[in-house]
């Protein structure tokens, strides 16, 4: 469930979210199955967030690197790389 400060959002704001996401007009967003299209987006933002996890730091821009190193900090890593394992392991303990 999208969620605003104030509470839940409002359903066109979901509904245009879901338009966005899948590519789609209104009519056929109203269609989909709404755990699917949710569940869907959720295995996305997971695959997002994993890819930006693995990412090599010294890649980025300045302005890149300047917002993952706050992320990776206030998360309670090094935002250096040292906290990752090799690709397809865990992070290392820390």
């Amino acid at each position: 469930m999208f969620l605003l400060e104030d509470g839940p959002a409002p359903e066109e704001m979901i509904l245009g979210s879901l338009c966005e996401a899948f590519n789609c007009t209104p009519d056929v967003a109203l269609a989909l199955d709404a755990r699917l299209a949710f569940n869907i987006l959720d295995a996305r933002l997971a695959r997002m967030a994993r890819d930006s996890h693995n990412r090599d730091v010294t890649q980025m821009s300045e302005a890149e690197a300047g917002i993952w190193l706050e992320i990776t900090r206030a998360l309670g890593r090094t935002g250096d790389g040292a906290d990752r394992g090799t690709e397809g392991t865990a992070p290392a303990e820390g």
